[in-house]
């Protein structure tokens, strides 16, 4: 996280530090995050028509949220925040 913060501030004198952080750790985080989601629309868990980039979003935007508003998150917070958005992800009803 301080790694993040410190890039997004040298961004304007140094933008391409934050450009390659987003290829090497951003980008490969995110794919594996969308390749979960994907096993479980495979699975029929997650509804088949669910756009994923916005569910990224949600869940590393949340992430980075709680950091900075309270400092690393307790063991149950991933669950917490599933737990919060899976009335969106789940499949209808049979």
């Amino acid at each position: 996280m301080s790694l993040a913060g410190t890039l997004l501030m040298e961004e304007p004198y140094n933008p391409r530090l934050l450009e390659i952080f987003r290829q090497r750790m951003v980008l490969p985080q995110r794919q594996l995050v969308r390749d979960m989601l994907q096993q479980g629309i495979d699975r029929g868990q997650i509804r088949p028509d669910i756009d994923p980039e916005p569910i990224l979003d949600l869940l590393l935007g949340a992430l980075f949220g709680a950091v900075f508003a309270r400092g690393r998150p307790n063991r149950d917070w991933p669950e917490q925040i599933v737990d919060a958005i899976w009335p969106a992800l789940r499949p209808p009803a049979a």
